[in-house]
């Protein structure tokens, strides 16, 4: 059974409850007992989960959550190059130094609005794979029990609709313009002019 104390002298209330490797001793980062007391629950009833409990819990940075993704793709015959490039180039300069626990959506959503004043704007696209990697840093840190939850991380809105295609009255009015013999063949007028429609 833990229990919430506080060292004398002291403002901050911790809690002491029973790990996987004896005993742990973790700050609720609070003066109201209550808050040990709620933080004391939620780890004891994580343990009865059979949920790996731990005062690490909480304090993982995002080099070690940044580090444990090449790996995961290592091992399963992924080429990680270019991914390490990338994070190294961009999501690294943004996050380096802090605690995933800290990373919520208004922070990757500030990392988003950065990235869109970068010269030359990237696309969603490239934005959008970037935001795919942190979240896969936020997934193994949870399977791995490093982490307790993760931010929802939305993607944004790509825009996928095919260009350079004729309309239908565009290449009829080209057709106007060619001579009567160009391209004579048993194909129709679409594959001699050697052009593309959308009817």
């Amino acid at each position: 059974m833990g229990c919430v104390f506080r060292h004398q002298g002291r403002s901050v209330w911790w809690i002491k409850y029973k790990g996987p490797n004896g005993w742990q001793y973790e700050s609720s980062h609070s003066s109201k007992k209550g808050d040990a007391t709620r933080l004391l629950n939620i780890r004891e009833g994580d343990r009865a989960r059979d949920i790996p409990v731990t005062s690490q819990i909480g304090r993982l940075k995002y080099e070690e959550a940044r580090d444990d993704l090449p790996t995961f793709h290592t091992v399963n015959g992924r080429d990680t190059e270019k991914i390490e490039a990338r994070i190294k180039k961009h999501l690294t300069p943004f996050f380096a130094g802090a605690k995933m626990t800290n990373i919520s959506v208004a922070t990757v959503n500030a990392y988003v609005a950065k990235r869109l004043k970068d010269t030359p704007t990237p696309t969603n696209a490239t934005i959008n794979r970037e935001l795919a990697w942190l979240k896969q840093m936020f997934r193994l840190a949870v399977d791995a029990g490093k982490l307790m939850t993760r931010p929802t991380i939305r993607m944004l809105e790509e825009n996928n609709t095919r260009t350079g295609f004729f309309e239908r009255a565009h290449f009829d009015a080209m057709l106007k313009h060619l001579p009567t013999n160009f391209g004579r063949s048993s194909r129709s007028p679409t594959s001699r002019a050697g052009a593309k429609t959308k009817c």
